[in-house]
């Protein structure tokens, strides 16, 4: 019986570093990536959503907000509420941020 445990933790083991070797680099990548959409991209996505704020593409508008909406979890700040709200306005009191995610 023990023979038995010890073959199954050895597969088990042998599996979760291959799976490990197959996936860290493309995990490790994934981080990078949104890391430099978080700090360097940032701007840029909330110019997009506000220059799109009001347009109306119909069908052909799922692609940018797909996109957006992707992109958009990278830069987001969360607040109370678990959802993005839109820029205020620069007439607004709170000041002219370019987003009040």
């Amino acid at each position: 019986m023990i023979d038995v445990l010890q073959r199954e933790l050895v597969y088990v083991g042998y599996y979760f570093t291959v799976q490990f070797r197959q996936i860290f680099r493309y995990w490790l990548l994934g981080m990078l990536i949104g890391s430099a959409v978080a700090v360097f991209g940032t701007q840029k996505i909330h110019g997009a959503f506000s220059r799109l704020l009001g347009r109306k593409f119909g069908l052909l508008g799922i692609v940018p907000a797909c996109l957006l909406g992707i992109a958009s979890a990278f830069c987001c700040r969360r607040s109370s509420s678990a959802t993005c709200r839109p820029a205020p306005s620069r007439n607004s009191s709170e000041g002219t941020k370019a987003s009040a995610c």
